[in-house]
């Protein structure tokens, strides 16, 4: 019962990353894999009774069951903690009235992101760089490349205004959405992100640190060119 799982959990990771499988599906194997390590760990328990009693050979493979149950159920305490910790929320954004997101409804019947938690991501917040609109569109574009991130379109909503959309693709295979809107005035570069999961409904975070991590990468990037300068 314990020789699937590990097979299962790397085989469903490895075709999720690829796309062959939905996300739906991947997780019915993970859920399938950790029902299977649990009985396993069970029957590790009915053998470790049996076989102290009984002294026939099988003390290897009770414990195989008994060693996958036990990353299963620390597994799921750890998904327990993170649950805990974290408020059920898939999609957030540095300025969720203004940042549209791809593929999703707009006007009155658009999603509304949740505002970044600024006292937990103290690093995500709207920038506001001194610097010509191409050469931070150019850094823009250089930081979501340095993310892994794939451009999907643009759409500019007015002749300051530009939204670019992404994919964004987490270690599991899951695929996110993310926007970069743009406002340029006649001094400033104001940017704004949002990033929100097509799957589930909570991210654990996913997407706020995918936010900050994001920002501070162009931070570093306008930091290094010579006409740079971060507005306060």
């Amino acid at each position: 019962m314990a020789r699937p799982v590990l097979p299962l959990v790397l085989l469903a990771i490895a075709l999720h990353y690829v796309g062959v499988l939905a996300s739906s599906v991947f997780v019915a194997c993970i859920i399938l894999a950790i029902a299977l390590a649990l009985f396993s760990f069970i029957l590790g328990l009915i053998g470790y009774i049996s076989l102290w009693y009984s002294g026939d050979a099988g003390w290897r493979e009770s414990t195989s069951g008994l060693l996958v149950g036990t990353v299963a159920i620390v597994f799921l305490m750890f998904m327990a903690v993170m649950s805990s910790q974290f408020p059920n929320i898939n999609d957030v954004s540095t300025a969720p009235l203004i940042t549209p997101i791809q593929g999703r409804a707009n006007g009155a019947d658009a999603p509304v992101a949740t505002l970044i938690d600024g006292q937990k991501y103290r690093f995500a917040g709207t920038r506001q760089y001194r610097l010509d609109e191409q050469t931070a569109l150019d850094l823009i574009s250089q930081a979501a490349s340095n993310m892994g991130w794939s451009k999907l379109n643009q759409t500019q909503t007015s002749a300051a205004e530009l939204h670019q959309f992404y994919k964004a693709k987490s270690l599991l295979g899951f695929v996110d959405d993310v926007t970069i809107s743009t406002r340029t005035t006649a001094q400033l570069v104001i940017v704004n992100v949002r990033s929100a999961s097509r799957y589930g409904s909570g991210d654990y975070g996913a997407n706020s640190a995918r936010i900050e991590n994001f920002l501070l990468t162009l931070d570093e990037l306008v930091a290094s060119t010579p006409e740079r300068q971060i507005a306060d």
